[in-house]
């Protein structure tokens, strides 16, 4: 016997809904045995499929959480440990509600970008200042300006590590 795709190869299984000879590389697993590409339901699930206006929706949801949530994570310094799990899972659960429950890599991608952004607002004044010559020529020794900075942007960084991680985690679905 044959497959009914690939001619040359010879084959004992069918398919277990149509009965049709199926090769090695025809078969799919299926609930109750090998099913043929025809018979398998290679569509995905509804659970991925995210109308455009949804995940315009989640995208500008998303960007509102991220933004502010990476404002109010930037007063914090050691804290920011516990509340940038906190602060990702709010942006992932935002954006869950936003898409209507939905899943998939765009929202994913989404979550953590919101994330990003809002720290890169967050950062962008404190990078210029670190990296902008100074006004005046500085004192010899450490600048407590300069000293201070590093150690917010660290935080800050650790911070958006901690909230990216609980982000996706929580917007993960695999």
């Amino acid at each position: 016997m044959e497959c009914y795709r690939h001619k040359k190869v010879e084959t004992n299984v069918r398919c277990g809904k149509c009965d049709k000879p199926i090769c090695p590389k025809c078969m799919i697993p299926g609930p109750a045995g090998m099913r043929c590409p025809d018979c398998a339901s290679l569509r995905s699930t509804a659970l991925y499929q995210i109308h455009p206006a949804r995940l315009a929706l989640a995208t500008v949801v998303g960007l509102v959480v991220g933004v502010f949530g990476a404002f109010a994570c930037s007063l914090l310094t050691f804290w920011v440990i516990f509340a940038g799990p906190i602060y990702g899972g709010v942006v992932a659960e935002a954006i869950l509600r936003a898409s209507g429950r939905k899943r998939g890599l765009m929202l994913e991608v989404i979550g953590v970008g919101s994330i990003v952004v809002g720290y890169i607002l967050v950062l962008l004044p404190t990078l210029i200042a670190l990296f902008s010559p100074p006004a005046t020529p500085a004192a010899p020794g450490i600048d407590p300006g300069l000293a201070w900075g590093i150690t917010s942007t660290v935080w800050h960084l650790i911070g958006a590590a901690l909230a990216i991680s609980a982000c996706y985690g929580r917007l993960k679905y695999r």
